[in-house]
Parts: C-alpha cells; structure tokens; sequence
C-alpha cells in the first residue's frame, strides 16, 4: 500500500523513511491547552458516566520514555479533535491520583510488510499494564487476534464485557506477536476507549482551604458540607501560599513580614496533615544560605511528573536579585529555576506558579514592570547563580508573554502594554490547562491590547497559545468573568473545575464560587477572607 493511501485510511501515519526510534503514528495536532468545559461535558451518558470522564486514547510511536523499541505510547483525544491531559511531562496521557481507568474498548488494524504472501497469518495483539515505578512489574490484562486476509491486513473492533483497569500508578504498554510491530508496516492504528471513575469515595473526597488574610489560621471547608469551615492551624506566620502534596499533606508558605530579622517571624514552608496536626518544617529560609536574606515564599506547586515543590522568593529592600525568582526543591536541595522578573531592588518579582497537564510550568510576574506571565518547559536543572537581571538562568528555554496580549521574546525592558502600577493577583490553572489570572489594584479600568479597557474585577483566561494570548488589535484577552468593584485575591479549582475566588467588596471578604456548568455564573461559597488558597483530596 502506497503512503498518501495510507495517510487516507489509516489513523496513523507511518513514515518509511524514518527510523524506528522516531516512528510517528499520530497526524492529531497537538496543543498545550483547551478551554473551560461547557454544560456538555456535565451530561451522564448511556454508560451512566460524564462524559468529561469519557477517554479515547490515540497510540503514537517515537514517545520519549515510551514502551518498546518504537517507544510507544498514548495521546489522549479531546471532544474538539486536539489532544490533552492528564499527561505526563512528556504530554502522554496518564491515569490521574485518586481515578481509575476502566478500559471498554479497543480498536486496531494490522498490514503485514510481506503484503499477499503473509495470507492466513495470525497477528496478536497483546496490552500489558506496566508499573510507573517499576516497569518489570508488567502483566498482560488484554489480547485480540485477527488473522490476515490475502492482502497481509487485518482488524477488528473488540467491545469488552467487563475491561480491564488501570489504576494511576500504572499505563498501558502494546505489542504485536509475531509481529514485526512496525514500521514501515505493521501495527497502523490502536484506539483505546474508556472512562475514569474514583477508586473509592475516599479519594474523591475535596476539601478547600484558605489561609486568612493575615495569615495567621488555616480553615478546611469540605466541599460536600460547603458550610462546615472549621481551623485547623493556627499561630503561623502570614501564610501566603498553600497546595496539595502528592504524600497527601497540605503545604503552607510562611512569608514572615519583611526584612529577614529575628522579630519578623519564620520565612518558612511548612506541612501539616489535614486536620492540621503533626506541622513539620520543610524548608527554614534562615538556615538556606541561598534564601537566608529573600524576603520569603510565595506561590507554592508541585510538579505533577515528580512531585518536586516548587515555589517563588521576593527581595526585601536590603536584597539583590540573586535571590529572588522561582526554585524547585531537589532531594531537600532548593535550585532556582527562573530568576528575578524585576529591574529594581526592593520590589516584588514572581508571585503565583502553577502547572500546565503537559508539563509547562507558568509563573506569574509582578510589579513594578509590566505584569506578565513567564512560563518554561522542563526539564527544569538548577544552575549556579549569578547576580544578571534576567528572566532566564543561562542555557535554558522559556517563553515571556505580557498578560494584556503582547508577546515579548525575552525582553524584560520591554514596556509592554500593562499599566506600571497594575500587578498579578493571582494565577490558577485548571485541569484541561487554562490560565485564569487578574490584575490586582484594579479600581480602576485597566487599558488592554489595543486600547481596549477591562473593567475592574476583570478574570482573564489563556490557554497560553499564540490565537489565545496574542489577539490583533483592540482585541484583549478572553474574559471568564467580570465583578464590578471587587478586590480579588487567591484563586483555586476543584476536580470539577468549579473555581474559588477570595474576594471582597463593600460588603466585606468572601469566597466566591464560579459552577463550571452554569456558564460562567457564581455563587458565594463563604462569608471569608483568604490569603492562600487550595483544593485537596482528602480523607474523612
């Protein structure tokens, strides 16, 4: 079979003259991001499943770290013919903590390089499923047979009474018997269908928590009993971060207050359980030589490929920038990986970091430069230090984008179009990879991309791609939401991509809640202030 006819028929594209190493079965583009999901996506469908927990899985070859001597692996196939998370660092798709993939369906096509002469030859199909941790750890769970026709091909559609489950500790590795597997010829496509359920209610269980404006106390809401907001911690030190660790502890900034001085209180990053007992130091800034004289941490995360926290340091005005910018904790080690987003000493450079399902890591940059968002592919090695203003630690890739539309290639002189007095709020990244961000200190309009203005209590939204962030003129980025005189802070999803928003207006602080099914429309979850924010899987 000629290649054009092949790109015709089959889901894969099989390129001859590549070598093995870089088979690419896959002509799905590729996108870093997709927007909120709509009301459809809530819907129950015939198998009494949402059908956001619907998963067709595409089989792509040339995947680094993949199965096999192709390197094997799956793309997760969106609604909107993209591919998306969950996904590894690599962008291959990976069972999500606290889910369960239940395997129903499975689609494959087999040509035989000999063509006419492999006739009545029996192709099997195996799936194994392979431990993440330790890939000898590997059993067979799935096998289909097709016994080629008089020209060499084959296939079949297998519907399963019962699947097979894969749990997020593991993933699906494919091979043909005898084979050969491919390419030129051999395994053309493979479809893999399912859908994701809890592995038990435990691990569905959300709670939200916030720390207090002065950050003092921590409060857990449980999202089933919204109104059940109870302290679990409190006598800290103007906590300004919180996240979920993936050994199941809650994690907590604690920015002190200023100048580093005995008087100033703890610039540390603390963990607790979830009821708030057994607090443990993770990172004490006054015993880090290299953090020993920022100003504290902000913008705790965790990378979703290794677990590693990451976090950000502001200078105090006795500080240089050398310490200030983005770390990530290796091995009990902080390494920077972004430096300072500012020009002036004494001023705040990163705020928030978060993380995109494929990888990406976005960081959020502050005043007194135009407000913009940095964001770096991994891998993310620390590097020695040195005292040069500058975004990027040397030898690394990243990408700078002004959040009102301008992309600005590595210039941090760049004025950009953000009002010098305007900062980030507040960044948070839900589970399809939109950025929602605001400007804070927005009493006032604040002047987009092409003059256009976004009223106060304006959340924007970017999937971080160039149609996205970088409008034509006087476009501006898409608004999630507007909320005439609000001042807003912290923000967080849930599994659901419900999103809280700590707000306050002249009716005092409270937690906002914006129900993803209901376009865009809130509710107030709770008469509350919040200074740091975090939605976390947790037990009873």
């Amino acid at each position: 079979m000629r290649q054009d006819e092949l790109e015709l028929v089959l889901a894969l594209v099989v390129t001859a003259t590549q070598s093995t190493q870089s088979w690419n079965m896959s002509t799905t583009s590729k996108r870093e991001g997709m927007s909120l999901g709509t009301a459809e996506s809530n819907v129950l469908t015939h198998v009494g499943q949402l059908a956001s927990n619907h998963v067709t899985l595409e089989l792509v070859g040339g995947a680094k770290g993949g199965c096999g001597v192709h390197m094997l692996d799956f793309v997760r196939v969106l609604p909107d013919g993209t591919t998306g998370g969950p996904a590894n660092s690599n962008g291959f798709f990976r069972v999500p903590d606290g889910q369960v993939l239940i395997v129903t369906d499975v689609d494959w096509q087999y040509i035989h390089p000999n063509g006419a002469s492999a006739v009545g030859t029996i192709e099997i199909l195996r799936l194994f499923i392979e431990n993440l941790a330790d890939s000898t750890k590997t059993r067979r769970a799935f096998e289909s047979t097709v016994t080629l026709s008089s020209a060499g091909s084959g296939g079949i559609s297998e519907s399963m009474t019962s699947g097979f489950v894969v749990s997020s500790k593991a993933r699906i590795c494919p091979d043909v018997f005898p084979g050969p597997e491919g390419p030129p010829s051999g395994l053309q496509h493979l479809i893999v269908r399912g859908y994701l359920a809890a592995t038990d209610a435990v691990a569905q269980a959300q709670s939200l928590f916030v720390s207090s404006f002065d950050g003092k106390t921590i409060t857990r809401f449980d999202l089933d009993e919204p109104f059940s907001g109870r302290i679990i911690a409190s006598g800290l030190e103007n906590v300004t971060s919180l996240a979920c660790g993936p050994d199941g502890r809650l994690y907590a900034a604690q920015n002190g207050r200023g100048t580093p001085t005995p008087t100033n209180g703890p610039r540390q990053i603390v963990r607790m359980r979830f009821d708030g007992s057994e607090l443990a130091t993770v990172l004490d800034f006054a015993t880090t030589p290299a953090l020993a004289m920022s100003g504290g941490p902000e913008g705790l995360s965790f990378n979703p490929a290794n677990g590693e926290l990451f976090f950000n340091t502001n200078p105090t005005r006795n500080t240089g920038l050398p310490h200030t910018g983005v770390w990530r904790i290796s091995g009990g080690v902080p390494l920077q990986v972004l430096k300072s987003f500012v020009s002036v000493p004494g001023n705040t450079g990163a705020r928030d970091t978060a993380f995109l399902p494929t990888g990406r890591l976005v960081a959020g940059a502050d005043y007194p430069t135009p407000a913009r968002i940095v964001y770096r592919d991994p891998p993310f090695e620390g590097v020695p230090q040195d005292p040069i203003r500058d975004f990027l630690l040397p030898g690394q890739l990243q990408h700078t984008i002004d959040i009102f539309g301008t992309r600005i290639p590595g210039d941090q002189n760049n004025p950009g179009d953000f009002p010098p007095d305007k900062s980030l709020g507040g960044l948070a990244v839900n589970n399809a990879g939109t950025v929602l961000f605001f400007a804070s200190n927005k009493r006032d309009p604040v002047v987009g991309h092409g003059g256009a203005q976004s009223p106060p209590g304006t959340i924007f939204m970017c999937t971080l791609a160039p149609s996205d962030c970088n409008p034509a003129p006087p476009g501006g980025l898409r608004v999630f939401a507007m909320l005439a005189n609000y001042t807003l802070g912290a923000m967080a999803f849930d599994r659901f991509d419900n999103l809280y928003v700590a707000a306050t207006t002249t009716d005092g602080p409270q937690i906002l809640r914006f129900r993803r099914n209901e376009n865009g429309t809130h509710d107030m979850f709770s008469r509350h202030d919040a200074s740091g924010m975090a939605v976390c899987n947790v037990a009873p």
